[in-house]
């Protein structure tokens, strides 16, 4: 399921080299929101990792798959109601 569109719209990207940096803005009136807490919807973590590897993809220009994640811990809570846009910064190794 592609995310860009739906669940965040991208205002910025800027890639080269071995860094990547995007400005998107998440959009509340995703479908997700609907089955994850639809009166305070809260961001699912299994989303953000969507959209960092569709920013990555488009940083790197290949399609990626993620292989494995041993561990994942989101440290805070994401809302597009209280914080819709976000800064997201990469290096690419």
């Amino acid at each position: 399921m592609r995310l860009r569109g739906t669940y965040y719209k991208e205002w910025s990207a800027h890639y080269g080299g071995d860094e990547a940096s995007f400005h998107v803005e998440l959009l509340p009136g995703c479908d997700v929101y609907r089955g994850h807490f639809p009166a305070r919807p809260i961001c699912p973590g299994v989303c953000h990792i969507g959209m960092l590897k569709e920013c990555m993809e488009e940083a790197v220009g290949v399609k990626l798959a993620i292989d494995t994640i041993k561990q994942c811990r989101m440290t805070a809570v994401a809302s597009p109601e209280f914080c819709s846009e976000l800064d997201i910064r990469m290096h690419i190794q």
